[in-house]
C-alpha cells in the first residue's frame, strides 16, 4: 500500500494513458449531457483548467466547442466561442425568457440564426416577436438537423409544421411544449411517421380520438410522450378511426401518457406494443378504473416491461383498486414499479390484499414510495429492494 500511494503521488496520472480520441469522446458526451440537464460544469472552459494536456486537447477539438447553451456571462463572446467549432454541426440551447435584456442577448440570437445551416440539435425558448426570424432560419437548415425542441407562441405552429415537412428531412426528435396542436379544430399535420422520438406537451387538451390518431401515426417512434389527453371525441384529419381496430407499433419502447378525466386503458386497448419496456401514466382527476382491460392490453402486447410508473397524485384514495392493479399477471415480472399516489399507503394496500386473499409475487419487496409518503415502490432487479428515498 505505501508503494501504491507513492506511485499515485509521484507517478504520471493514469488517465494520461488513455488515447486522446477516447478522452475527446468522453468530453463530447459530457457536453451533450450537460446541455440536457442545464449543468454549468459541462463546459470546455472547465476542462481547460485541469492540466496542460487537457488544455491542448480541448483547443484542438472543434466538436467540444459545438455544444453551446448561451450562458449569461458568455453572451458577448458567443461568436468567438463558436468560431472554435470550425464547421462541426452545432448543438444549441437559447432561452430568451431567461436572457432578455442581458448584454449581447439580441446579437447572440441573430448570430445563432445565421448558423442554421449547421444546426444539429436545437432547443429554443422564444418570444412571439422572435418567431419570424426563427422561421426564416429554420427553412434554411440542411440535413444536419436531427433534434428540435421548441417553446414558443401557438401561432407559429402551422408554418413550423410546413417547414419541418419540407426542409427537415433528417429530423428524428421533435419536442413541442406549451403549444396547441389544433388549427380550426383540426390537428396540425407533422411528418409523424419519420420521427423516432416525440414529446408533445400541449397548452390545450387533445381529444381521445386525436390522441389515438397521433400515436398510431408515429410508426417509427421508439419514444412517445403525449398529453394532456381528455375524455372527449374529436376528428383527426384524413384518418377514419375504427373503434374496433388495433394498431401495432413494433418500434415503440417508451410511452408516457398524460390523461385528464380518462382511463388510459381506453386508449391503450387499441394498440399492440410488443417491444414496450417503459410505460408511464400520469393522471389528472382520473385513474385506471378497469384493471382487467389494462391487463388485457399488456397481455395482447406480449411486451416485457422493465419499468411501470403510475402517477396519480391527488386523484385516487382507493387502495382496493391499487391492489387489483398490482395483482395483474403481466406486472408480476416487471423489474421496477413506481406508484406515486395521494392518500394510499402501503399498509392500506396490504389490507386490501388480505381482504382479497391474494398477494402479488413481489409482495415482500413492496416498499413505501418514500419515508412516510403514500404510494409504493418495487424493485425486482436486486435481491433486496429499498424505498426510493431511503
Amino acid at each position: 500500500m505505501p508503494a501504491f500511494n507513492a506511485l499515485l503521488v509521484s507517478g504520471p496520472c493514469f488517465i494520461h494513458n488513455l488515447p486522446v480520441e477516447l478522452l475527446e469522446r468522453v468530453f463530447i458526451e459530457v457536453m451533450m449531457a450537460g446541455m440536457e440537464i442545464y449543468s454549468p460544469y459541462a463546459s470546455p472552459f472547465v476542462i481547460l483548467e485541469v492540466c496542460k494536456l487537457w488544455n491542448t486537447m480541448v483547443m484542438s477539438c472543434p466538436a467540444l466547442w459545438s455544444t453551446y447553451s448561451a450562458p449569461v456571462e458568455l453572451l458577448p463572446f458567443t461568436q468567438q466561442i463558436l468560431c472554435r467549432s470550425g464547421n462541426h454541426p452545432l448543438n444549441l440551447r437559447f432561452e430568451a425568457t431567461n436572457l432578455k435584456g442581458e448584454l449581447g442577448y439580441q446579437e447572440t440570437y441573430q448570430y445563432l440564426l445565421q448558423l442554421s445551416h449547421r444546426w444539429k440539435v436545437i432547443d429554443f425558448r422564444l418570444y412571439e416577436t422572435m418567431v419570424p426570424d426563427f422561421l426564416t432560419a429554420l427553412s434554411k437548415t440542411t440535413d444536419t438537423l436531427q433534434s428540435l425542441v421548441l417553446y414558443m407562441d401557438d401561432t407559429a405552429m402551422i408554418p413550423i409544421a410546413e417547414i419541418v415537412s419540407e426542409h427537415c428531412q433528417s429530423l428524428r426528435h421533435l419536442e413541442l411544449v406549451s403549444f396547441s396542436l389544433y388549427n380550426q379544430r383540426k390537428v396540425i399535420s407533422f411528418p409523424w411517421s419519420r420521427l423516432t422520438s416525440i414529446t408533445i406537451s400541449t397548452s390545450s387538451a387533445i381529444t381521445i380520438s386525436d390522441g389515438r390518431y397521433l400515436i398510431a401515426s408515429c410508426t417509427s417512434a421508439k419514444s412517445i410522450q403525449l398529453g394532456v389527453i381528455k375524455n372527449e371525441e374529436g376528428t383527426a384529419p384524413g384518418y377514419n378511426w375504427d373503434s374496433s381496430s388495433i394498431s401495432t407499433l413494433p418500434a415503440l419502447e417508451s410511452l408516457c401518457l398524460v390523461v385528464k378525466q380518462l382511463d388510459p386503458a381506453n386508449i391503450l386497448k387499441h394498440f399492440t406494443l410488443p417491444n414496450l419496456q417503459h410505460l408511464e401514466l400520469r393522471h389528472f382527476r382520473s385513474f385506471i378504473c378497469d384493471p382487467p382491460s389494462f391487463g388485457s392490453f399488456l397481455t395482447q402486447s406480449g411486451c416485457q416491461l422493465r419499468k411501470f410508473v403510475l402517477d396519480a397524485t391527488g386523484t385516487t384514495r382507493n387502495s382496493q383498486l391499487v391492489a387489483e392493479i398490482l395483482l395483474l399477471e403481466p406486472l408480476q415480472a416487471v423489474k421496477i414499479i413506481e406508484f406515486r399516489l395521494q392518500g394510499v399507503y402501503r399498509k392500506s394496500i396490504f389490507d386490501s390484499f388480505a381482504r382479497m386473499g391474494r398477494r402479488p409475487s413481489f409482495y415482500a419487496k413492496i416498499r413505501p414510495y418514500g419515508l412516510g409518503l403514500p404510494g409504493v415502490y418495487i424493485d425486482q432487479s436486486h435481491p433486496v429492494t429499498r424505498s426510493l428515498y431511503y
